[in-house]
């Protein structure tokens, strides 16, 4: 026995008018939704004849809630837009009064122009000049960097060389306790001299 299933009244409702409003076919509408373009003809025919009109009340309601929430939206939208636009009209009459004082400044530096020249060449000469410098401060940071290297290195010699030093200096402590206790040993187990011979 085939089992049917069930599809929302909204559904129904959204590709009836889908249908209605010409945004496609019966088969490219029940495609796009997996549904068989026949049970759209019926849902159609069904629309026409009046049989699904308390769900397409409560369909209807609330894409009207839903449009007049967009409604709301696009008003404040359009009242915030007026807004800004006023904002930038008056931004656009400051920067016009601004470009016109900028224009009688032009014009009266146009004297300075060779001067300006003078300081661009004058510029573009400082600008190889620290080119240079900087490659020679590169250069002297490398050979730093070098420096630094082999000092770290006779430091750590110098650590290695200070602590064989110590390990030497305790070596020769504790070599000198041994002998002066095997002296100290030899003094005290070896027979007087006869001093009467």
């Amino acid at each position: 026995m085939a089992t049917y299933k069930r599809h929302s009244t909204a559904l129904k409702l959204q590709l009836v008018h889908a249908y209605l409003n010409g945004e496609g076919s019966y088969k490219e509408l029940a495609a796009k939704h997996s549904i068989d373009h026949s049970l759209l003809v019926l849902w159609v025919q069904k629309f026409q004849r009046g049989e699904i009109t308390e769900e397409q009340d409560q369909y209807l309601q609330a894409e009207l809630r839903t449009l007049n929430e967009t409604l709301s939206a696009k008003q404040l939208e359009s009242v915030q837009t007026h807004q800004e636009n006023a904002r930038l009209l008056g931004d656009l009459s400051r920067a016009q009064g601004d470009l016109h004082q900028s224009q009688e400044e032009v014009r009266g530096l146009r004297p300075l122009k060779d001067e300006l020249a003078f300081a661009q060449r004058r510029t573009e000469e400082l600008g190889r000049h620290l080119v240079e410098q900087d490659a020679a401060v590169k250069q002297l940071g490398a050979s730093n960097e070098q420096l630094q290297a082999k000092v770290d290195e006779l430091l750590t010699m110098r650590q290695q060389l200070e602590l064989a030093l110590a390990t030497a200096r305790s070596s020769v402590t504790a070599q000198e306790q041994v002998v002066a206790s095997m002296l100290a040993r030899l003094t005290a187990t070896s027979p007087e001299p006869d001093l009467a011979a």
